[in-house]
């Protein structure tokens, strides 16, 4: 991991679009990858995380356009901060074997377009979900969010967990709660 650091320090102005920001702590618990779509659905939340999550130990990636490169740093290592329709871009790479299985998934308002469920999604994979839920998101992601949780119910996905948050993801206050359930979350499901 601290080869991949350094090599993202060295070569990222030359070629890659993705930023790096490191642990505030000694040591890491470990790298968060936020992948968006180019144009991120909740910059101020995604600015928040990069600030935060460094406080708590974790290295934050920023991969706005999962290219090749991008794709490249995309291991088994990582935790994925998915926001939006970058699920399904995600999803297709997945089932394409271009990229492995994450540690865990953290969905911020996440849908899948051209109709497809999104409960298969969170139940064909090992890893843990967390799924934050809100009255301001995308229409498509609210529009099945029962079902979703009733999948993995269904499924016996013990290590999917299906919160609400009932703040903007665009305010710049009230956010802190949500980073501290999602480094909480981290914690506990990574140990």
């Amino acid at each position: 991991m601290l080869i991949r650091l350094l090599l993202l320090l060295c070569l990222s102005p030359l070629s890659w679009a993705a930023t790096v920001y490191p642990s505030n702590e000694p040591g890491t618990l470990g790298e968060v990858a936020a992948i968006s779509r180019g144009v991120q659905t909740y910059p101020t939340l995604t600015e928040q995380l990069q600030q935060k999550l460094p406080d708590y130990g974790w290295q934050v990636l920023d991969l706005s356009t999962l290219n090749e490169e991008e794709q490249q740093m995309l291991n088994g290592d990582s935790i994925w901060f998915l926001q939006g329709d970058s699920v399904t871009q995600v999803k297709d790479l997945l089932e394409q074997d271009r990229i492995s299985m994450p540690k865990a998934i953290i969905l911020i308002g996440g849908y899948q377009r051209n109709g497809q469920s999104l409960a298969e999604f969170i139940t064909q994979f090992s890893c843990p979900v967390l799924e934050v839920v809100s009255d301001w998101d995308h229409p498509l992601a609210r529009a099945d969010r029962l079902l979703r949780r009733q999948q993995a119910k269904r499924a016996n996905k013990n290590n999917y967990r299906q919160v609400k948050h009932y703040l903007s993801y665009q305010s710049r206050s009230g956010n802190e709660q949500l980073l501290q359930l999602i480094h909480g979350w981290l914690t506990r499901e990574l140990r």
